[in-house]
């Protein structure tokens, strides 16, 4: 209609020339939240996105390289990206989503849970690939080939492929282009022709001590990095202390001890969790660790607790604090920040926790080189993003207001980027939606009714093992109500679990539908917590994992897990991999087929019957216009991330769409919403 009125205005007024210029295309915006920048986005810096990235290297051109592991949210990158100096970031090698242990060049290779990373003299870098036990080379211009390992887990000395390794991750090379991988309480070494023996320590966790001495007979507790210098000397972080090893294997503490009494200058600050350390030109050591002291002069103790920071040691064991709070959020210890030093005297940081990398100079200032968070326009400071899963829904309502139900709660977001949260007795919330009138409406599954499930709206007295029986017997377990909600949060119950509707949608006039896994039913609210549903099309005594187009109860549907109304009160589900059409009168006939989608989920319909569709795990939107063409709408097939403008655009992880007017917004995984405006 948009366009049409628009035509009939430039027909009118001979001034006018028509043209697909005067009509605005579809562009993609971030409407409100952080996005967590997880992603494999190439392309300048400022655009660019990482998933988890756990090891870092830079060349002497100042390229950048990184072992993206990628995160579990986009489903893991398994690459290895470069950034050049000028700021473009690209795949050296490696395809994001995809993990394997196939040798080739650029995407044709593949990696499963790259972490160190380090470069030769050639140019040449050696990945350890951890989840596949072995270490890689790759050429500078991208082939991949298997350096040590046969891709069987344990320990074993030889050359090559004659050698076994175990979960291989923290890697460090030396002046003579010797590896050293480190592993819990031993330290490994691999000469260039990929002979590979135990340097110092030894393969047995059962002997729990740190012991400086000889290479056989020095202990290390727990490796959780290493680094080379120029002279050829490994220093480790282990346990609660930095350890060196010389050329000879022989094993001295430098710092910090095996029970965390080490004192910087004249203030009570120990090494409290070290991990990764990198070596400077000059013999500097700097490594990140933890901090939990307090630097303020009033009484709390918790101003800066558990704050990562990164400390210095000279070559002669002087330890300081050269830079503290890098980064924000809980973060996994072994999963947090890797070191590399540059030849101009930066550091280079990996931050997986904000799929970022960083870089502090000498004097410890810190700023980020690419990737991490970015923010919408109703972002607003101190704010987070709902904690959300793949079950979380959204809806649009009047004045650009978002509606987000996740868990136990719904979020509401206006338009200037105010969020209201509404609490109450919720148990799982599933599918929200707002009617023309801005009415909300939700579906909640309550807790199971057994004597010992502490509160939630089906909390019983009944014994725990009567309840267990029926729920063993029960073919769904969570059986869903519908609420409506007012604003502010007050619900009010439409339908009672008997009925177990977990999809509903509004059609023609607000009339309410709604389906259980099997059936599809109009909904008439009445009294007493009850409804009045009109069969429409599916058997709900039908069981088997099977779809068929049909009439009325003829009609089977495999699973219906997402549903829309038109305006000519048409409705379409998602039934698994199908998306489907049900008429007024119960014909149910398929749209589209398992061909072109891969796990569908989320739908939404805009005014010209225009259907939308998420492929959460392909991080893109499909649209599927009305003579029943499928095409990629939104994003880019394998490619997370966030990346705003003209379509197609990139995001990461879609789960939820709702469409207002013009609008497609799009909820994703990190709880961040992106819109696509002048849809049509």
């Amino acid at each position: 209609m948009k366009q049409l009125f628009l035509l009939i205005f430039i027909l009118l007024d001979g001034s006018l020339t028509v043209s697909a210029d005067n009509l605005k295309k579809p562009e993609l915006f971030l409407f409100s939240g952080m996005t967590t920048g997880a992603g494999s986005l190439d392309g300048p810096v400022d655009i660019a996105s990482f998933g988890t990235p756990e090891g870092i290297a830079v060349d002497s051109h100042g390229n950048i390289f990184i072992s993206d592991t990628g995160s579990r949210e986009i489903g893991g990158n398994n690459t290895i990206r470069k950034i050049t100096p000028q700021g473009v970031v690209s795949t050296l090698a490696g395809k994001s989503g995809v993990y394997g242990s196939k040798n080739g060049k650029g995407e044709a290779a593949s990696f499963t849970e790259p972490r160190g990373i380090v470069i030769d003299t050639s140019g040449n870098l050696f990945v350890a690939d951890s989840a596949n036990h072995m270490i890689r080379k790759i050429t500078p211009d991208g082939t991949v080939t298997t350096f040590v390992g046969n891709g069987h887990f344990g320990y074993k000395d030889g050359v090559g492929q004659q050698a076994q390794l175990f979960n291989p991750k923290y890697l460090t090379i030396d002046g003579k282009n010797n590896l050293y991988l480190g592993h819990d309480t031993y330290v490994r070494k691999i000469t260039p022709d990929g002979a590979i023996s135990t340097f110092s320590g030894i393969n047995d966790t059962t002997v729990f001590e740190s012991v400086d001495g000889l290479s056989t007979t020095a202990r290390f507790v727990s490796i959780t990095g290493i680094t080379a210098d120029a002279n050829g000397n490994i220093y480790v972080s282990d346990w609660y202390s930095i350890r060196k090893v010389s050329p000879d294997g022989s094993v001295i503490t430098l710092a910090g001890s095996d029970n965390g009494d080490h004192k910087e200058e004249e203030k009570e600050v120990i090494f409290k969790i070290p991990g990764s350390l990198t070596v400077d030109k000059a013999g500097n050591i700097f490594v990140h660790d933890k901090d939990d002291t307090d630097d303020d002069d009033d009484d709390n103790d918790d101003d800066n607790n558990n704050n990562d920071v990164i400390r210095k040691i000279t070559p002669d064991g002087v330890v300081t604090t050269i830079a503290k709070n890098i980064v924000q959020g809980d973060v996994d210890v072994d999963r947090s920040l890797a070191l590399t030093a540059a030849a101009d005297g930066n550091i280079f940081i990996a931050d997986a926790n904000n799929n970022s990398i960083l870089k502090m100079t000498a004097d410890g200032k810190v700023t980020t080189v690419a990737g991490g968070a970015r923010y919408g326009i109703n972002y607003k400071a101190g704010q987070r993003n709902p904690e959300i899963h793949t079950r979380a829904s959204i809806a649009c309502g009047p004045h650009e207001t978002v509606y987000i139900a996740h868990h136990k709660t719904i979020f509401k977001i206006n338009s200037s980027g105010m969020t209201e949260k509404y609490d109450q007795d919720f148990y799982e919330l599933g599918k929200i939606i707002v009617n023309a009138n801005g009415n909300i409406y939700v579906t909640d599954a309550p807790t199971r009714s057994t004597f010992s499930s502490g509160g939630g709206s089906g909390y019983s007295l009944m014994p725990k093992s009567v309840n267990n029986f029926f729920d063993a017997i029960s073919q769904n377990r969570s059986h869903y109500n519908i609420y409506k909600v007012a604003d502010g949060g007050k619900k009010e119950k439409i339908t009672g679990k008997s009925e177990d509707l977990s999809r509903i949608a509004f059609g023609k006039d607000n009339q309410m539908y709604a389906a259980n896994y099997k059936s599809v039913f109009k909904v008439k609210p009445k009294k007493l917590f009850s409804a009045d549903l009109q069969f429409i099309a599916g058997n709900p005594n039908i069981y088997e994992d099977v779809s068929e187009d049909g009439v009325g109860k003829n009609a089977k549907f495999h699973i219906i897990v997402e549903m829309v109304v038109d305006q000519f009160n048409n409705i379409y589900v998602v039934d698994y991999n199908l998306i489907k059409k049900i008429t007024p009168e119960g014909v149910v006939t398929t749209v589209a087929g398992s061909v072109e989608f891969e796990i569908p989920r989320n739908l939404a319909l805009d005014d010209l019957g225009n259907l939308y569709v998420t492929e959460s795990k392909n991080n893109i939107v499909r649209k599927i216009a009305q003579d029943g063409t499928v095409s990629t709408f939104v994003g880019k097939k394998g490619t997370a991330g966030f990346s705003e403008g003209a379509l197609p655009g990139v995001i990461s992880n879609p789960i939820g769409l709702s469409v207002c007017e013009s609008s497609l917004y799009i909820l994703m995984k990190d709880g961040a919403v992106a819109v696509v405006r002048n849809i049509f």
